[in-house]
Order: C-alpha cells, then structure tokens, then sequence
C-alpha cells in the first residue's frame, strides 16, 4: 500500500510540474503577444512619414531580438537613432539628400579645383564628424552622425546590402 501511495503522488507532482510548465508556456505566449500588441499600437501612432520610411526599410528594423537599450549608450542607440535620422523624411526641411550632396560637391569640387563626387561628399562629412570625435569623444551626435553619413553614402553607391 505503502508503494502504491508513493507511486500515486510521484504520479500528481509529474502532473503538477507538467501543468505548471504548460501555464508558463501560455503565460509567455500571452506575454509576446502583449508585446507585439504595443509594438502596434505605437506603429499605428506614428506619422505617416514615419511609416512610410518603416516600410521601406522594413527589414533593417526588425531584429530577431531587443537589445537592451536602457544601458549607457549602447551600440543599437547610436545606430537606431542614425537610423532614425535618415530614415525620416526630411526632404521637406532639407531638400532631396542625393541633390544636396551632389550640390555640395559641385561647390567643393571648384574650391579644390578637382572633380567630387556625392559619395566623396559622405566620406569626407563622415570625416568630419570623426575628427569632431577626436576632439570630445563624449558628445554622442558625432558618433550618431557619423553612422548617418556613412548609411547615406551607402545609398548613393548603390551596392548591395546583405
């Protein structure tokens, strides 16, 4: 009698602990859907221009995981707020990004008396930002320009990005 008490409760706690285990699988899944409940409802409450640049770079932003970007200026904020920059529209503000450069380069191609292209313009405004870094390497928007002129640069060259 004694073993068949003992075999009954080994019986209920592998129960309890399989159960207990499908809750926690349940409350996870409820969980991640919370999460992607939010992450809707902020998509939703964004601009359109917003949206648009979300869609158009819609696999740059989605990560397979959430960095943890409460930390002290993290790698993923700098390039998430670069990312930000760019990927906003600020046509209207600024004019066309690729007219711009290449009026830059126009300008700085007489200055120097040598031809310059759109994309030197990126590298040499990357430049700045880093021999801004040299100087006070503490201020984060030269860190976060600089990835945002190096992304534009990477546009204007049309390569392929993987």
């Amino acid at each position: 009698m004694e073993s068949y008490i003992k075999d009954k409760e080994t019986l209920n706690q592998s129960r309890l602990e399989r159960n207990v285990k499908s809750l926690s699988e349940i409350v996870d899944g409820w969980d991640r859907a919370a999460e992607e409940m939010a992450a809707r409802v902020k998509y939703d409450t964004e601009d359109k221009a917003t949206r648009a640049a979300h869609q158009r770079n819609k696999v740059q932003l989605e990560l397979p995981f959430e960095p943890p970007l409460d930390r002290v200026m993290a790698r993923a904020k700098v390039l998430r707020t670069a990312e930000k920059y760019v990927c906003k529209d600020r046509a209207a503000q600024h004019g066309d990004m690729e007219d711009n450069f290449q009026t830059i380069a126009k300008y700085w191609g007489i200055h120097l008396g040598t031809e310059v292209t759109a994309t030197d313009v990126a590298v040499m405004m990357t430049l700045l930002k880093v021999a801004r870094i040299k100087g006070n390497a503490a201020h984060t928007d030269n860190w976060v320009d600089g990835c945002g002129y190096l992304a534009c640069g990477g546009e204007l060259a049309g390569g392929d990005v993987e």
